[in-house]
Protein backbone atom coordinates (compact mmCIF):
# COMPACT_ATOMS: atom_id res chain seq x y z
CA UNK A 1 0.00 0.00 0.00
CA UNK A 2 1.26 3.17 -1.00
CA UNK A 3 0.12 6.93 -0.56
CA UNK A 4 0.26 6.58 -4.87
CA UNK A 5 -1.87 3.88 -4.87
CA UNK A 6 -4.50 5.85 -3.01
CA UNK A 7 -4.06 8.64 -5.17
CA UNK A 8 -4.24 7.14 -7.73
CA UNK A 9 -7.86 5.75 -7.54
CA UNK A 10 -9.33 8.92 -7.68
CA UNK A 11 -7.48 10.31 -10.83
CA UNK A 12 -9.43 8.34 -13.09
CA UNK A 13 -11.42 11.26 -15.24
CA UNK A 14 -11.20 14.09 -12.27
CA UNK A 15 -10.06 17.35 -12.69
CA UNK A 16 -6.62 18.03 -11.39
CA UNK A 17 -7.44 21.12 -9.54
CA UNK A 18 -10.32 19.27 -7.68
CA UNK A 19 -7.91 16.54 -6.67
CA UNK A 20 -5.14 18.81 -5.64
CA UNK A 21 -8.09 21.24 -3.85
CA UNK A 22 -9.49 17.66 -1.72
CA UNK A 23 -5.73 16.76 -0.80
CA UNK A 24 -5.19 20.35 0.55
CA UNK A 25 -8.07 20.26 2.61
CA UNK A 26 -7.60 16.97 4.34
CA UNK A 27 -3.82 18.42 5.19
CA UNK A 28 -5.07 21.47 6.63
CA UNK A 29 -7.96 20.22 8.43
CA UNK A 30 -5.05 17.53 10.06
CA UNK A 31 -2.86 20.59 10.88
CA UNK A 32 -5.91 22.23 12.68
CA UNK A 33 -6.53 18.99 14.29
CA UNK A 34 -2.83 19.16 15.64
CA UNK A 35 -2.91 22.81 17.07
CA UNK A 36 -6.21 22.60 18.74
CA UNK A 37 -6.07 19.04 20.38
CA UNK A 38 -2.30 18.70 20.94
CA UNK A 39 -1.54 22.43 21.24
CA UNK A 40 -4.15 24.15 23.05
CA UNK A 41 -6.28 21.28 24.77
CA UNK A 42 -3.61 18.87 25.43
CA UNK A 43 -0.84 21.64 25.80
CA UNK A 44 1.49 18.97 24.85
CA UNK A 45 4.07 21.32 23.04
CA UNK A 46 3.83 23.87 20.89
CA UNK A 47 5.15 24.55 17.54
CA UNK A 48 8.76 25.48 19.05
CA UNK A 49 9.00 23.71 21.82
CA UNK A 50 11.84 21.85 21.78
CA UNK A 51 13.70 24.59 19.22
CA UNK A 52 13.66 27.26 21.79
CA UNK A 53 12.82 25.78 25.12
CA UNK A 54 13.44 29.13 26.96
CA UNK A 55 10.93 31.04 25.12
CA UNK A 56 8.28 32.89 27.28
CA UNK A 57 4.49 31.70 26.49
CA UNK A 58 3.48 34.65 24.61
CA UNK A 59 6.62 33.74 21.90
CA UNK A 60 5.16 30.14 22.10
CA UNK A 61 1.84 30.98 21.29
CA UNK A 62 2.99 33.61 18.59
CA UNK A 63 4.26 30.60 16.77
CA UNK A 64 1.06 28.23 17.22
CA UNK A 65 -0.54 31.44 15.86
CA UNK A 66 1.20 31.39 12.90
CA UNK A 67 1.08 28.09 12.49
CA UNK A 68 -2.81 27.91 12.39
CA UNK A 69 -2.87 30.79 9.79
CA UNK A 70 -0.89 28.98 7.48
CA UNK A 71 -2.90 25.90 7.91
CA UNK A 72 -5.66 28.62 7.28
CA UNK A 73 -4.23 29.45 4.01
CA UNK A 74 -3.85 26.10 2.56
CA UNK A 75 -7.38 25.60 3.95
CA UNK A 76 -7.99 28.73 1.49
CA UNK A 77 -6.73 28.03 -1.48
CA UNK A 78 -8.38 24.30 -1.42
CA UNK A 79 -11.63 26.18 -1.76
CA UNK A 80 -9.90 28.09 -4.96
CA UNK A 81 -8.99 25.40 -6.44
CA UNK A 82 -12.06 23.76 -6.00
CA UNK A 83 -14.30 26.52 -6.78
CA UNK A 84 -12.25 26.56 -9.88
CA UNK A 85 -12.65 23.08 -10.62
CA UNK A 86 -16.32 23.59 -10.66
CA UNK A 87 -16.19 26.14 -13.23
CA UNK A 88 -14.83 23.75 -15.40
CA UNK A 89 -17.73 21.56 -15.30
CA UNK A 90 -15.67 18.57 -15.53
CA UNK A 91 -16.73 15.10 -13.71
CA UNK A 92 -18.16 15.91 -10.38
CA UNK A 93 -16.15 14.18 -7.72
CA UNK A 94 -17.87 11.53 -6.20
CA UNK A 95 -18.73 11.52 -2.13
CA UNK A 96 -15.90 8.52 -1.66
CA UNK A 97 -13.17 10.32 -3.79
CA UNK A 98 -13.85 13.28 -1.66
CA UNK A 99 -13.21 10.99 1.64
CA UNK A 100 -10.44 9.21 0.28
CA UNK A 101 -8.37 12.28 -0.75
CA UNK A 102 -9.31 14.19 2.10
CA UNK A 103 -8.05 10.76 4.27
CA UNK A 104 -4.63 11.06 2.05
CA UNK A 105 -4.16 14.77 2.96
CA UNK A 106 -4.80 13.74 7.11
CA UNK A 107 -2.57 11.09 6.81
CA UNK A 108 0.22 12.89 4.91
CA UNK A 109 0.41 16.07 7.25
CA UNK A 110 0.77 13.48 10.15
CA UNK A 111 3.64 11.63 8.40
CA UNK A 112 5.43 15.46 7.60
CA UNK A 113 4.91 17.02 10.87
CA UNK A 114 6.88 13.50 12.19
CA UNK A 115 9.61 13.10 9.99
CA UNK A 116 10.51 16.78 9.37
CA UNK A 117 9.16 18.76 12.17
CA UNK A 118 9.97 16.13 14.89
CA UNK A 119 12.98 14.11 13.66
CA UNK A 120 14.87 15.97 11.23
CA UNK A 121 14.21 19.82 12.37
CA UNK A 122 13.46 18.66 16.13
CA UNK A 123 11.09 21.33 16.47
CA UNK A 124 8.97 19.72 19.42
CA UNK A 125 7.91 16.18 19.68
CA UNK A 126 4.45 15.08 20.64
CA UNK A 127 4.84 14.83 24.09
CA UNK A 128 7.30 17.09 25.08
CA UNK A 129 7.81 16.25 29.36
CA UNK A 130 7.90 12.36 28.65
CA UNK A 131 10.36 9.55 29.22
CA UNK A 132 9.93 7.74 25.54
CA UNK A 133 9.09 10.97 23.75
CA UNK A 134 9.56 8.46 20.76
CA UNK A 135 7.42 6.12 21.54
CA UNK A 136 4.60 8.69 21.55
CA UNK A 137 5.73 10.42 18.10
CA UNK A 138 5.62 6.30 16.44
CA UNK A 139 1.99 6.04 18.12
CA UNK A 140 1.05 9.34 17.14
CA UNK A 141 2.05 8.53 13.78
CA UNK A 142 0.64 5.50 13.32
CA UNK A 143 -3.02 6.19 14.66
CA UNK A 144 -3.16 9.54 13.19
CA UNK A 145 -0.64 8.98 9.83
CA UNK A 146 -0.54 5.43 8.87
CA UNK A 147 -3.92 4.70 9.36
CA UNK A 148 -5.88 7.15 7.67
CA UNK A 149 -3.47 5.99 4.43
CA UNK A 150 -4.58 2.72 5.21
CA UNK A 151 -8.55 3.42 5.31
CA UNK A 152 -7.96 5.93 2.05
CA UNK A 153 -6.97 2.78 0.31
CA UNK A 154 -9.24 0.33 1.45
CA UNK A 155 -11.73 2.34 0.95
CA UNK A 156 -14.77 1.89 -2.04
CA UNK A 157 -13.67 2.81 -5.50
CA UNK A 158 -17.23 3.79 -5.95
CA UNK A 159 -19.30 6.52 -4.52
CA UNK A 160 -22.14 5.03 -2.00
CA UNK A 161 -20.49 1.14 -2.85
CA UNK A 162 -20.31 0.43 1.07
CA UNK A 163 -22.82 2.84 2.02
CA UNK A 164 -25.01 1.80 -0.53
CA UNK A 165 -24.81 -1.73 0.15
CA UNK A 166 -25.35 -1.27 3.94
CA UNK A 167 -28.43 0.74 2.54
CA UNK A 168 -29.65 -2.13 0.60
CA UNK A 169 -29.21 -4.57 3.05
CA UNK A 170 -31.19 -2.75 5.91
CA UNK A 171 -34.07 -2.01 3.09
CA UNK A 172 -33.86 -5.67 2.29
CA UNK A 173 -34.15 -6.37 6.48
CA UNK A 174 -37.13 -4.10 6.72
CA UNK A 175 -38.99 -5.30 3.87
CA UNK A 176 -38.85 -8.87 5.03
CA UNK A 177 -39.79 -8.30 8.47
CA UNK A 178 -42.82 -5.73 6.99
CA UNK A 179 -43.71 -8.62 4.36
CA UNK A 180 -43.50 -11.22 7.49
CA UNK A 181 -45.93 -9.12 9.51
CA UNK A 182 -48.43 -8.64 6.44
CA UNK A 183 -48.11 -12.00 4.88
CA UNK A 184 -48.67 -13.64 8.26
CA UNK A 185 -51.60 -11.64 8.72
CA UNK A 186 -52.95 -11.92 5.00
CA UNK A 187 -52.50 -15.81 5.54
CA UNK A 188 -54.23 -16.48 8.63
CA UNK A 189 -57.30 -14.31 6.86
CA UNK A 190 -57.32 -16.47 3.62
CA UNK A 191 -56.92 -19.36 5.69
CA UNK A 192 -60.03 -18.37 7.49
CA UNK A 193 -61.68 -17.43 3.84
CA UNK A 194 -60.93 -21.04 2.68
CA UNK A 195 -60.92 -23.34 5.28
CA UNK A 196 -63.66 -26.11 4.83
CA UNK A 197 -64.41 -25.99 8.94
CA UNK A 198 -67.46 -23.83 9.68
CA UNK A 199 -67.62 -20.81 11.85
CA UNK A 200 -68.98 -21.51 15.55
CA UNK A 201 -72.06 -18.98 14.45
CA UNK A 202 -72.16 -20.47 10.83
CA UNK A 203 -75.07 -22.96 10.21
CA UNK A 204 -73.95 -26.53 10.48
CA UNK A 205 -71.23 -25.94 13.08
CA UNK A 206 -71.21 -28.42 15.53
CA UNK A 207 -68.98 -28.54 18.97
CA UNK A 208 -67.93 -31.69 20.74
CA UNK A 209 -70.67 -30.66 23.24
CA UNK A 210 -73.35 -30.95 20.95
CA UNK A 211 -72.73 -33.81 18.88
CA UNK A 212 -72.45 -35.92 23.06
CA UNK A 213 -75.56 -33.84 23.64
CA UNK A 214 -77.09 -35.92 20.19
CA UNK A 215 -75.91 -39.05 20.30
CA UNK A 216 -77.18 -39.68 24.37
CA UNK A 217 -80.78 -38.30 22.91
CA UNK A 218 -80.52 -41.70 20.03
CA UNK A 219 -79.91 -43.37 22.94
CA UNK A 220 -83.36 -42.58 25.04
CA UNK A 221 -85.00 -42.88 22.14
CA UNK A 222 -83.90 -46.64 21.41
Amino acid sequence: MSVHDAVNRSRHDVNRQALCGWLLVGFALAGFFDGIVLHQILQWHHLLSAFSPGSDLRFQVMSDGLFHLVMYLLLVLATILLVAARATNSRVVTTSEILRLSLVGFGMWHVADAVVFHWLLGLHRIKMNSDAPLAWDIGWLVIFGLLPLLLAWAFPSRSGAASGGMGAALMSIGLTVRAGGSGGTKLHSELRSDSSIPERDEPGFHDAGDSQSGYEHKMEQL
